[in-house]
């Protein structure tokens, strides 16, 4: 609960757009869901009865249901990367940050093959 809660945080802090703005909002909605869930499913788990026990157990599978939904926002939001923005992405983040005088290759020998970098994803 506190990554999500903290995920959340950040998706305010980084919101730009208005469908930001609105992820952050659904986030916040199904954190606050989650938290009342899991609450609950821990106070119906250690009761004695049959039911309350049931109860829980479909707390504890609702708890699970929202957290997939909430990570399923996250696939919402980065769907409009493709391979080739992740490829570029993940070069730029290999690139060397001191240049070394008199070399002219990259540190790692493979980082311009495309096949290795997607088996390495």
């Amino acid at each position: 609960m506190m990554f999500i809660f903290f995920q959340c945080i950040l998706t305010y802090r980084m919101a730009h757009t208005y469908w930001n703005w609105w992820a952050g909002h659904v986030r916040c909605v199904l954190t606050l869901f989650g938290l009342v869930i899991l609450v609950l499913s821990g106070v119906f788990f250690i009761q004695e009865g049959f039911v309350l026990q049931h109860l829980a157990a479909l707390f504890e599978w609702t708890f699970i249901i929202n957290v997939l939904v909430y990570y399923g926002t996250f696939a919402f939001e980065f769907g409009a990367i493709t391979t080739d923005t992740f490829l570029v992405l993940l070069k730029a983040s290999r690139a060397p940050k001191s240049y070394k005088s008199g070399t002219s290759t990259p540190a790692t020998p493979h980082a311009h093959s495309t096949s290795e970098n997607l088996a390495m994803i």
